[in-house]
């Protein structure tokens, strides 16, 4: 095994004799919004920082693992209650649901993910998206004026 993939895949240093890897032991203890969460903030940091500490390579590469662990929670832990919610609920409800789960960050990219890219239906949920944003800004400068 090389150095490079005990860094990126399974170090060692995230794997304590006698106990399970770190995010696996996250996974348990924690929400799955807030391991989803992590590992979309380190993927921004590994992207952030790429080059300016370390190896840019291994960065990169850091950041594409967060990237697909985040991609796996997903699909885990999310897809299957929200494509039941689609069938029960109506499209406002979804996304309101979508945007507590997700914030913005991902948004648009796991709606694409769950609807198989159909660029209509996206470029419309994105709209309505801006729209359910513009009501929750417009509410919050109500709430800050009283």
């Amino acid at each position: 095994m090389s150095k490079e993939k005990e860094m990126i895949n399974h170090p060692e240093h995230y794997n304590v004799p006698g106990r399970k890897e770190c995010i696996v032991e996250m996974e348990e203890l924690f929400s799955p919004q807030i391991v989803f969460g992590f590992c979309i903030g380190n993927e921004y940091k590994y992207t952030y920082r790429a080059g300016h500490k370390g190896d840019i390579e291994q960065d990169a590469k850091k950041a594409v693992w967060y990237q697909q662990k985040a991609k796996e929670l997903s699909e885990k832990y999310y897809y299957p209650a929200i494509k039941k919610a689609t069938d029960t609920k109506t499209p406002e409800s979804v996304i309101a649901m979508l945007y507590d789960y997700y914030g913005a960050y991902t948004l648009a990219d796991i709606l694409g993910d769950i609807f198989n890219d159909k660029d209509a239906e996206i470029e419309e949920l994105k709209a309505e998206l801006d729209d359910f944003k513009e009501q929750i800004c417009d509410l919050m400068e109500e709430l800050e004026g009283d």
